[in-house]
């Protein structure tokens, strides 16, 4: 009988080790740290008629086993710093669809207000940013996301509020913004030359997404929306002291940064979104992501976030039927480097834009500055 006894306890130790060393080494693949580079190895197929849960799609260095959505106590939340060199751009499509990600907290402009105080310094800049990645508001950006009529610019849950008080809270929004796994900023204020400091940062873990447009297309669309006032020299110039900033932030942070094409997005969302789920740790599209993109690209009608829809194919060139004269003739001529940097032909007048059979990417121009069209070659 004692005999019995034993064996059938040594049983349960034996089998109690197995199942941790199962658990262990299980733990151990899920926690493998995904990389742009390994792009080859992270292609899938979407699946439509599976309904997954968005514990499933938390990062990919993260523990399924876990109970609940929380963090593990040894996880870091991702900070997302969505910026562009000038509006309209597409920055606040871009932004949309990176706050639907599951367990997300979305800033949108959080230094519109300080630009407007005269009070936007890089030192200041960054130390803004930093506050918000943190969920720590301190002044002057506390101040700014408080400032009467900033709440609906700052946050978009705000417009949800009954009345311009009852919702908003800067410590309601600090806890709030401490309980998701992705904090994501959308801002066209910040300079590129600002982000090594941000990138060094271990508490504020933070990846980088760089949207560009072609001059030729913002600038148009800006000053039809009644935006830009200034020449396009000052906006030419910003633009191109980003990207070359932001080749070396590249090189010395290659898996913290990407820059983006909005063109490129126009042309395939779907594919894009897909590597940038990656570049963010993803190992594929978070289904309510994917829904929103149908929801804001397609014309069926349905109900979408944040007042944005796009026919994306269609705004790729939709500057081209809309430009004159002058305004070709000047903005290449003063931003004729940053739209071949950006990789874009030069039209040299009205006709030549107009013709849409004349193509507007320049495939000899070399493609440094966007790592991504490897992975998105690879995926389709």
């Amino acid at each position: 009988m004692a005999q019995r006894a034993l064996g059938r306890k040594l049983h349960r130790v034996l089998t109690a080790g197995l199942i941790a060393l199962l658990v262990m080494n299980a733990v151990q693949i899920n926690q493998r740290t995904c990389k742009l580079a390994d792009c080859r190895q992270q292609i899938y197929e979407m699946k439509e008629d599976r309904q997954l849960t968005e514990r499933e799609f938390l990062p990919c260095n993260s523990s399924r086993f876990i109970s609940s959505h929380k963090e593990a106590e040894n996880e870091r939340p991702v900070n997302v710093l969505l910026l562009s060199s000038m509006g309209r751009s597409g920055s606040s499509f871009l932004g949309a669809l990176l706050s639907s990600l599951p367990g997300s907290f979305y800033f949108y402009e959080p230094l519109r207000r300080l630009e407007q105080w005269k009070l936007l310094t890089e030192e200041i800049g960054v130390k803004s940013l930093k506050a918000v990645f943190t969920c720590n508001l301190t002044e002057p950006v506390r101040s700014a996301l408080t400032a009467r009529n900033s709440r609906k610019i700052s946050l978009q849950d705000a417009r949800l509020c009954s009345s311009p008080n009852a919702c908003f809270s800067a410590n309601a929004v600090e806890a709030a913004c401490r309980r998701k796994r992705f904090r994501v900023v959308k801002t066209i204020r910040s300079r590129v030359s600002w982000l090594p400091e941000l990138l060094k940062d271990a508490e504020v873990n933070l990846r980088v997404i760089h949207l560009v447009r072609d001059p030729r297309g913002s600038i148009t669309s800006g000053r039809k929306a009644g935006w830009f006032t200034a020449e396009p020299e000052t906006y030419c110039e910003r633009l191109h002291a980003d990207i070359r900033d932001g080749l070396q932030v590249l090189r010395q942070f290659p898996e913290k940064y990407m820059t983006l094409r909005y063109e490129d997005l126009c042309a395939d969302p779907l594919g894009l979104l897909e590597v940038i789920a990656m570049f963010l740790g993803y190992h594929k599209v978070p289904p309510k992501t994917l829904r929103y993109l149908l929801a804001t690209t397609t014309s069926s009608g349905q109900e979408w976030i944040y007042g944005i829809k796009r026919n994306t194919y269609n705004q790729q060139q939709k500057w081209r039927s809309a430009i004159n004269e002058t305004e070709i003739l000047n903005i290449e001529k003063v931003c004729a480097s940053c739209i071949s940097e950006i990789g874009f032909n030069l039209f040299g007048n009205l006709s030549n834009a107009r013709d849409l059979s004349l193509p507007l990417y320049n495939e000899t121009s070399p493609s440094s500055l966007f790592t991504y069209k490897r992975c998105v070659n690879v995926i389709n």
